[in-house]
This record gives structure tokens, C-alpha cells and sequence, in this order.
């Protein structure tokens, strides 16, 4: 009798259905560190406090010595649909560092290109794609498309190699916030108060600035039509930038975008198309007035 429980305990566990990974989903290390670590062997863990979770890694040899993170619970799942995943995160060393995400699973590990996030005092904020094409197998990966149905283990690392490791280094990462983005994403545009959401909130705009003494900041949206809205960056009634967001695909097969400066303060402006998880970034040097018309800024519908 307990074997024939055992073997439908076994029946169940296999037939049960793998748990997705849906986009949105978000660590803000609010309570804890969302079940990223890095063993028991580790003698300096991940540890969270005031919502930033810390990794360390202290060089040398053995348990500790290479930057990276590993989480097997609510980042274990299937990836159908997102299409990468938004770091905001910190380098307080004196060296940039090479952020990867690598994701296990039954077509073994993939990893994407790395983002290079140099020494500073603010928090960045990057995305790393895990579509299939942009992503690399390694210790003779297999199949991609598997591994994205059935992630067991995800890692967040620095390595200027693509590989599943961390590098050894003497160094510590600091994270903000880790979220899933891409297809599907619905509301998750309005729920962003800093961003602009255009043609029936498929299109997500966001900006940041530098103004001529250093300051940093975000620009904050106001909806005009439903195809255009605009960013303040110093005060609501003083209008900076202007975007407009078209579908020329009868035209051309894409998207457009369009913006418009008032101000000369640097900036860097992105528009994320949420039903393919595209996006195009386009700058402004301090001391200009940028404005342009691009009229194959986004792949159309399929």
C-alpha cells in the first residue's frame, strides 16, 4: 500500500503542470531576499536591508569568491511570454561590471549578453533579453526553447565571459529591483507612474535627464491624444519633450516615433512596444535640441 501511494505521490508531482513565470512579476527585496542566494557553503550570502538586496563575493578561492546570485523558487518556471527581464542596480566598486542573467532547465544553461554597469553612486536601471535568439548555450546546451519552458534555476552574475559562473573578483552588486517584462503585459504600462502609455497602452515611454549642474531625474508624463503626450523634468506647467507614437505599417510595415525637444538638458528617451517587448532608445547631448521623425523605430504586427 505505500509503495502504490508513493507511486501516485510520483504520478502527481510529474502530471502537475510547471509554474509560469508571469510578466510583472517583480522583487523589491522589501521583505527579505526573495529567495536569492548562494548556498550554505557561502560565507558571505546575499543579504537585504532597506529594500536593495547585496551580493559579495570576496575574490581568492573557494565558497564566496565569485559575484553571483542564484534563485530556485519563484524565478523557477516557464518563460513563455517574457521576453527579458528590467535590473535596477548599483556597482559601488572601483572597476565596471559585466551583469548576466543565465537561466537551467531541460535544454541546459543559457545565458544572455552582458550588461556593463560602471562604478557610480546612483542606481541603474537595464534590461537583459531572454529571447531564444539572443541568448547563448553553454556547458553543451541543448535545446533553448526547452530551457524557457521549464527553468529549474536562474542566475544573476558578473563575468565579461558568457558563462554560467561568476567571475572571481573581490566586489559586491547592489539591486533594487528585478522585474520580468515582455508580451502580455496588459495594465503593467499604467502602472508605471512615471511612463507614458500610447496607442491603448501597448506603447510604454519613458525618460530620463541630466541637467547643466548634475542633477538627475525622471521626466514625468502627461497624456495629450491617444498617439501623443509629453514630459515635464522641473516643474508640471513647463513642458520639456513631446512624442508622438504612429502606426505607419500600411507604409512601411512599422511603427513610428516622433519627438519633439523644448529643452537643452541631456536625456535619454525609450519607447517599449508591450505586445513584442521591442524598444528603441534614442538620445540628446547636453547643450542640444534633439528632435527627429523615425519611421522604422518598431517592428509591426507580426
Amino acid at each position: 500500500m505505500l509503495r502504490v501511494a508513493c507511486l501516485l505521490s510520483l504520478l502527481v508531482l510529474i502530471a502537475s503542470p510547471m509554474l509560469a513565470i508571469t510578466v510583472g512579476q517583480v522583487d523589491t527585496f522589501d521583505g527579505g531576499t526573495d529567495g536569492w542566494t548562494s548556498g550554505g557553503s557561502n560565507p558571505n550570502p546575499p543579504t537585504a536591508a532597506a529594500g536593495v538586496l547585496t551580493i559579495t563575493a570576496t575574490g581568492g578561492n573557494g565558497a564566496g569568491s565569485r559575484l553571483i546570485a542564484f534563485n530556485r523558487s519563484q524565478w523557477a518556471g516557464d518563460y513563455a511570454g517574457v521576453t527579458s527581464v528590467e535590473i535596477e542596480a548599483r556597482n559601488p566598486n572601483a572597476v565596471a561590471l559585466q551583469i548576466r542573467f543565465a537561466v537551467n532547465g531541460p535544454g541546459g544553461w543559457w545565458v544572455t549578453t552582458a550588461h556593463q554597469l560602471a562604478p557610480g553612486a546612483s542606481f541603474e536601471t537595464f534590461e537583459l533579453s531572454l529571447r531564444p535568439e539572443d541568448l547563448t548555450g553553454v556547458s553543451g546546451a541543448t535545446d533553448v526553447n526547452a530551457t524557457l519552458a521549464g527553468v529549474t534555476e536562474a542566475r544573476l552574475l558578473h563575468n565579461p565571459t558568457v558563462s554560467r559562473l561568476g567571475a572571481v573578483i573581490n566586489a559586491q552588486l547592489l539591486v533594487n529591483m528585478i522585474e520580468a517584462k515582455g508580451t502580455g503585459s496588459g495594465t503593467a504600462c499604467t502602472d508605471d507612474p512615471e511612463a507614458l502609455c500610447l496607442r491603448d497602452d501597448r506603447f510604454q515611454v519613458k525618460v530620463t535627464w541630466a541637467d547643466f549642474n548634475g542633477n538627475t531625474g525622471t521626466g514625468m508624463p502627461v497624456t495629450q491624444t491617444a498617439d501623443t503626450g509629453a514630459f515635464w523634468f522641473f516643474d508640471s506647467q513647463n513642458l520639456e519633450l513631446i512624442v508622438k507614437v504612429l502606426d505607419g505599417q500600411s507604409f512601411n510595415g512599422n511603427y513610428w516615433v516622433f519627438y519633439g525637444s523644448l529643452t537643452s538638458v541631456s536625456f535619454t528617451l525609450t519607447v517599449t512596444d508591450l505586445d513584442t517587448g521591442n524598444m528603441v532608445t534614442y538620445s540628446n547631448e547636453l547643450g542640444n535640441f534633439a528632435s527627429q521623425g523615425d519611421i522604422s523605430a518598431l517592428p509591426g504586427d507580426p
